[in-house]
């Protein structure tokens, strides 16, 4: 089997005639030797469908996407070959019983009428030209368990990378709490520390204001007993001049007396 791609290279823009639906191109690869079977080759988007070998119907994104290769078998000019006509040949030859052209642009993704092949599938574009062989199952068979594989490695990454954002979240969930356990304790630390020196200094205000009110009481006092000896020093003084004064009247009334007695005075 030769292996092609579905659009042939070194064609230029310039030299592909338009599809008759306006969907995509066409490509006239007649003098081409190896495309000489198949007169017009599509070029594919995403609206216009690609018909493989086989009958069946193929979105292009899918195409362009999974970058397909077509496998065709060596022809003729007529489109047989050594060992019967190939998929290609047995296609355009049923198009050109039923007076189809060699290569229609279909709109509607399935298989072409009367066949008895099930409708496209999301995984058919794996290998859905391939001959129906032995060698092209097996390939299929390993194809399909390469990406059946592969599948299973995306899941279990995918399933490794979910485990590890969920570890992450985790992490950061457990930081979040204990930066938040700390800042309360460091508040609470905070206010502990304000509240002790609230009551420090109230202490010490209560003790200043009581030193303050016993120094004042012990002035007042000192005051007071001072003022109380002045006054008793001061009546004291009076009641002495005044007790002169009394026992001085009482003697001299006293001398008046005796000098009355003597007859001589008084």
């Amino acid at each position: 089997m030769r292996l092609f791609k579905i659009q042939a290279p070194g064609r230029s823009r310039r030299q592909q005639e338009k599809c008759p639906h306006q969907i995509g191109n066409y490509i006239d690869d007649s003098e081409d030797e190896k495309w000489r079977h198949w007169p017009r080759i599509q070029t594919l988007n995403h609206q216009c469908p690609f018909r493989y070998a086989n009958g069946a119907l193929i979105d292009a994104c899918q195409l362009n996407t999974q970058k397909t290769y077509r496998q065709l078998e060596p022809t003729s000019e007529s489109g047989s070959t050594t060992t019967g006509q190939s998929p290609v040949g047995a296609l355009l030859s049923r198009d050109a019983e039923r007076g189809l052209p060699p290569i229609r642009c279909r709109r509607v993704l399935g298989p072409p009428p009367n066949s008895q092949q099930p409708p496209l599938t999301s995984t058919d574009h794996i290998n859905k030209d391939m001959i129906e062989t032995g060698a092209g199952r097996e390939r299929k068979q390993q194809q399909l368990k390469r990406l059946q594989r592969k599948k299973g490695e995306r899941e279990e990454g995918e399933k490794r990378e979910r485990e590890k954002r969920r570890e992450r979240e985790r992490e950061r969930e457990r930081e979040k709490r204990e930066r938040k356990t700390e800042r309360k304790r460091e508040e609470r630390e905070r206010e502990r520390r304000e509240r002790r020196g609230r009551e420090r200094k109230r202490r010490e205000r209560e003790r200043r204001k009581t030193r303050e009110r016993e120094k004042r009481e012990r002035e007042r006092k000192k005051e007071r007993l001072q003022r109380k000896s002045e006054k008793e020093r001061e009546e004291g003084k009076t009641e002495r001049k005044r007790e002169g004064e009394r026992r001085g009247k009482e003697e001299r009334e006293e001398g008046g007396k005796i000098e009355r007695k003597d007859g001589r005075k008084g």
